[in-house]
């Protein structure tokens, strides 16, 4: 039986400490992990082996968000900009 994912993060003394799935949690729950993301647009999912993350999963909304503010930082020659991952067909 599959145990219950543990996708939240936990805090700890005012740290807030995320909580890594391994890959194996992941892809047993891959669908459950995707639905959690489409509710919680803001939401990010860690992966990882040894409890290390190594990759984290976010919704659209949230990627592109990120993208447009690094843009901002860099005063719009960031990522994306110029057909990169983020860009989109205009």
């Amino acid at each position: 039986m599959l145990r219950r994912l543990r996708t939240r993060s936990c805090t700890l003394v005012g740290v807030t400490v995320p909580v890594v799935l391994s890959f194996r949690e992941f892809r047993a729950g891959l669908a459950r992990v995707l639905d959690q993301i489409r509710r919680s647009p803001g939401a990010a999912v860690f992966v990882g082996s040894h409890r290390r993350a190594e990759a984290v999963l976010v919704s659209v909304e949230q990627y592109e968000a990120l993208l447009e503010a690094s843009e901002r930082q860099r005063g719009g020659a960031g990522v994306g900009a110029g057909g990169g991952p983020g860009a989109r067909p205009g």
